[in-house]
C-alpha cells in the first residue's frame, strides 16, 4: 500500500471539473463545514443575542370619558402595560391588575388575551387631556429582521447596535444586554424666514398603525425655544406666546399647520418632539436597509419609506425625517422631494442619494433609476439643484437600473442591471462628479449582495458572481462556476452579503433552488485569503457587525444571558478564556432571523440548541488513473483535533464509501473523534478493503460537537488494468 496525503486542504467546495478530475482535497457538497488554514472544520453554531421589542404607545382616552377600553394589538405581554395621563400612572403587575401612583387605590384590571382594560383615577381627568397606554404585544406573526447596523458617535468613538425589521427599529443596551424600542421623534420641522406668519409642513411621519378614532396616534410637543405647545388629542394645537390659536395636526398625513403671532426670525427653529404609536416602516421581506453614519446621524433607507435619521446621543435614541429638497423654493418651504431611495453614501463631504423616487416637485415625479443626487458640501439635506453652489444631480447615460454600489478606494463602483460604472470625483465644485462605463457584459441582480474589499468590489447576478477592480469586471467564482445556479433566479433581491474579517470570510445569503426557497435558507461562504468556498444551511434574513463592549466575565456564562443558551455555566464553555469572542472590542458577526431574533454567529456547537448536520463529499479518488490502473483501497487515516478538555460528547462522523460510478454504498463506517486524556490531537485508521476504478467518500455528522480534521492519508495500491 502507498500513502497519499490529503492534507493542507486548500481547494474546498469545487465543481469546475468532473468529480474524477478534481484535486484530492476538493469537495462537493461541503455544507455546514469549511476548509481553513489546511483543515476541514465543521462550522460553529449560533446563540440568541437579542430580539426586536414590539412596544406600542397609543392614545386610549381624551379626558371626560369612561376609563376603560380595549387595546389594539393582542394578546399583550404580562407586566408590560403602563397607562398615564401625565399625572397619575397605572403600572401592570403582571397578574392582571395595575398599580396606581402616586395615590394607590381603585379597581384597575387588564385582560392580557382580549386587551380589555379598566382603571379608576384618583381625580377626574380634565377634558382634552390625553391618556396614553404603552405595552408590548405578543406578536403572533414575528417580523423579519431587515437591517443590523451600527451607529457611531464621531465625537467620542462610541457606538450602538441598531436593528430594523419590516416595521420598526430598536437599539442594543449593553448594560442590560437587550434591545429596546426606538419610538421617539425629535426633528426641526421649520426654520423661520422673518416673513411667513403661518405655514403647513410635513413631518414625514404618517399614522401607519391603527388608533382610536379621533385620538392622537402620537403625543406631540412643538417648541421654538421660547414657548411650547401640545396637541389636545383631537388634532388641535394649543396657543402659547409666539404660537397663536388655530394650529392643527393631521394624524393621517402627519402634516402640521402652525400659526404664529408674528413671523419667526431666520434664527428661530421650530422643533417637533413626539412618540410614535407603533409601526413607522412599511417594507416587506425584500426591503433591506442601507445605512451610513455622518455628522452624528445614521441615515437609513429601505427603498420604500422616507429617508430616516437616527441620533443615538440619548438612550433610546431619537428618529427624524427631515425634508430633502431639490429646489430652493421647496427648501425654504420645508417640502421634501425624496420619497425614498435605494442607498445613501457620503463622498467628498456630500451625501449621495442613489436611485431616488422624486415627489412634490410639480413635474417629473417618480423613479429616477439611473440617477444619483448629491448634497451641498457639509449640508446633507440640501439637494437643491436649481441654484449654483448647492447640490445637484447626475444620471448615467444608460437605460439600465442602478442595483447596488460600494466604494473602491476613492471611487464609487456602481453596478447596474447589465452594466458596471464608476461614479468619481472630478475636482470641480461646479461639476463635481462624472460617470464612466467599465463593463457591459455582466449582470447584477442582488441589490444587497455587494461586498467591498481593499482591491475589488463583488456583486451577485444571474450570470454569476463578479468582481470589479475599477478597471475590469470578471467572474471570481470559477472554482464553483455552477454554484450560482443554486440561487433561486426569481429571488435574487433576497440575497445579502457581508464580509467578516475575523474569520477571513464573506457570507452571501441566498434562497436556494434546492429547497425552492423564496427567502434565504443557505449561505455561500468565501474564504477571502485562501479563495476557497463552502455552503452553510442557515435560514437568515440579513447580517451585521457589532463590537462587544466589554470583556466577558464569569457571570456571563449563565442561563438568561446572551451566552447562556450555548454555555449555561462555566463548566460547559468549551472556548478558551482568551478567545477573541470573549474580549471587549472584538468584532462579532450577527445574523437576523425571519422571526424577529438576532443571533450571535460562530457561537457554540449548536444552532440555538439544534444540532448542526455537516455534509461533506469528496472527489472521486484514484491516485493511479494516470497509468490506467484500478485501485485497491486499503484504509484511510484521519488526523484530527481533540477538544481542549476530554470531550464528554465527542464528534461522531458517519463515513459512507461509494465505488466506481454508482451511488450504491460500498461500505459504511463510524469515526468517533475522541482520544487520550491530555492529548490535543489523535489519529485513527478506518479500513475500507475495496477494489474499484474510483472511491468517493461522504462524511456526515449530526452530533452536537464540532470538529477539525487536520488531514487524511489514503492508503492504496494499483489493482489491475482500467478497462472499458
Amino acid at each position: 500500500m502507498q500513502p497519499f496525503l490529503i492534507g493542507e486542504a486548500k481547494t474546498g467546495l469545487f465543481n469546475y471539473l468532473e468529480p474524477w478530475q478534481r484535486p484530492l482535497d476538493a469537495f462537493e457538497p461541503l455544507d455546514n463545514a469549511f476548509v481553513y488554514r489546511g483543515s476541514i472544520q465543521k462550522r460553529a453554531g449560533f446563540s440568541v443575542f437579542g430580539r426586536m421589542p414590539y412596544e406600542d404607545v397609543i392614545a386610549v382616552g381624551n379626558g371626560g370619558m369612561n376609563y376603560s377600553g380595549t387595546l389594539l394589538t393582542v394578546p399583550i405581554s404580562p407586566g408590560s402595560l403602563v397607562i398615564t395621563d401625565g399625572i397619575e400612572t397605572f403600572t401592570d403587575t403582571g397578574l392582571g391588575t395595575l398599580t396606581r401612583t402616586p395615590v394607590s387605590g381603585g379597581t384597575n384590571t387588564i385582560n392580557y388575551t382580549t386587551g380589555a382594560w379598566s382603571i379608576q383615577f384618583n381625580n377626574n381627568v380634565t377634558a382634552g387631556t390625553l391618556i396614553t397606554a404603552s405595552y408590548v404585544p405578543q406578536t403572533t406573526s414575528p417580523r423579519a429582521i431587515m437591517g443590523i447596523k451600527m451607529w457611531t458617535n464621531e465625537s467620542t468613538g462610541g457606538y450602538k447596535s441598531i436593528i430594523m425589521d419590516t416595521r420598526r427599529a430598536a437599539e442594543y443596551v449593553d448594560s442590560t444586554q437587550t434591545y429596546i424600542p426606538i419610538n421617539g421623534v425629535s426633528q426641526v420641522i421649520y426654520q423661520g424666514d422673518g416673513t411667513t406668519p403661518t405655514i403647513t409642513v410635513g413631518t414625514g411621519w404618517i399614522a401607519l398603525a391603527p388608533y382610536t378614532s379621533g385620538l392622537a396616534p402620537f403625543s406631540i410637543s412643538i417648541t421654538d425655544g421660547t414657548s411650547t405647545i401640545t396637541d389636545d388629542g383631537a388634532g388641535n394645537l394649543s396657543a402659547s406666546v409666539n404660537f397663536a390659536a388655530g394650529g392643527t395636526v393631521n394624524y393621517t398625513t402627519g402634516a402640521i399647520h402652525l400659526v404664529f403671532t408674528s413671523a419667526p426670525a431666520i434664527t428661530v427653529s421650530i422643533t417637533l418632539t413626539a412618540t410614535l404609536t407603533g409601526d413607522y416602516f412599511t417594507g416587506t421581506t425584500s426591503n433591506f436597509f442601507n445605512a451610513i453614519n455622518w455628522q452624528g446621524q445614521m441615515y437609513m433607507t429601505n427603498n420604500v419609506d422616507p429617508i430616516t435619521l437616527y441620533n443615538g446621543l440619548t438612550t433610546p435614541g431619537t428618529l427624524s425625517r427631515p425634508p430633502f429638497s431639490i429646489t430652493q423654493a421647496n427648501r425654504a418651504a420645508f417640502i421634501n422631494n425624496i420619497g425614498t431611495c435605494l442607498d445613501i453614501d457620503v463622498y467628498k463631504n456630500r451625501i449621495l442619494v442613489q436611485r431616488p423616487i422624486i415627489i412634490n416637485d410639480g413635474a417629473g415625479n417618480g423613479l429616477a433609476p439611473q440617477s444619483i443626487r448629491y448634497s451641498a458640501i457639509l449640508n446633507p439635506t440640501n439637494l437643491v439643484a436649481d441654484v449654483a453652489g448647492n447640490g445637484g444631480e447626475l444620471s448615467a447615460p444608460t437605460d439600465d437600473f442602478i442595483q447596488s454600489s460600494e466604494f473602491l478606494r476613492d471611487q464609487l463602483i456602481v453596478f447596474f442591471t447589465n452594466t458596471t460604472w464608476t461614479f468619481r470625483y472630478t475636482g470641480s465644485d461646479f461639476d463635481p462628479f462624472r460617470w464612466d462605463k467599465i463593463n457591459a457584459s455582466k449582470s447584477t441582480s442582488a441589490p444587497y449582495g455587494t461586498i467591498d474589499y481593499d482591491e475589488r468590489v463583488t456583486a451577485m447576478g444571474s450570470k454569476g458572481l463578479i468582481a470589479c477592480d475599477g478597471v475590469n469586471v470578471q467572474r471570481y467564482d470559477v472554482s464553483v462556476i455552477d454554484q450560482f445556479l443554486d440561487i433561486n433566479q426569481n429571488a435574487f433581491p433576497q440575497c445579502f452579503g457581508l464580509r467578516f474579517d475575523t474569520l477571513n470570510q464573506s457570507w452571501m445569503l441566498y434562497p436556494s433552488m434546492e429547497n425552492n426557497a423564496s427567502l434565504s435558507d443557505k449561505v455561500l461562504v468565501y474564504n477571502i485569503i485562501e479563495s476557497t468556498w463552502a455552503t452553510y444551511s442557515l435560514p437568515l434574513s440579513c447580517l451585521g457587525l457589532y463590537f462587544i463592549s466589554r470583556d466577558v466575565t464569569w457571570n456571563d456564562f449563565a442561563v438568561g444571558t446572551p451566552l447562556g443558551t450555548a454555555y449555561p455555566n462555566w463548566d460547559s464553555a468549551d472556548i478558551p478564556w482568551n478567545n477573541y469572542l470573549t474580549q471587549g472590542r472584538a468584532p462579532t458577526l450577527l445574523g437576523g432571523s425571519f422571526n424577529g431574533y438576532i443571533y450571535q454567529m460562530n457561537q457554540g456547537e449548536t444552532d440555538n440548541g439544534v444540532n448542526i448536520t455537516s455534509n461533506i463529499t469528496s472527489a472521486k479518488w484514484n491516485p493511479f488513473s494516470t497509468i490506467g490502473q484500478k485501485v485497491q483501497f486499503g484504509w484511510i487515516d484521519f488526523y484530527y483535533e481533540i477538544e481542549p478538555e476530554p470531550p464528554t460528547n465527542p464528534a461522531v462522523i458517519t463515513l459512507t464509501f461509494y465505488t466506481d460510478n454508482t451511488n450504491s454504498v460500498t461500505a459504511q463506517r463510524t469515526l468517533t473523534l475522541d482520544g487520550p486524556v491530555g492529548s490535543t490531537s489523535a489519529m485513527k485508521r478506518i479500513y475500507i478493503n475495496n477494489i474499484g476504478e474510483f472511491l468517493k467518500m461522504n462524511m456526515n455528522s449530526s452530533s452536537t460537537a464540532t470538529f477539525k480534521i487536520f488531514g487524511m492519508v489514503l492508503w492504496a495500491k494499483p489493482s489491475g488494468r482500467w478497462t472499458p
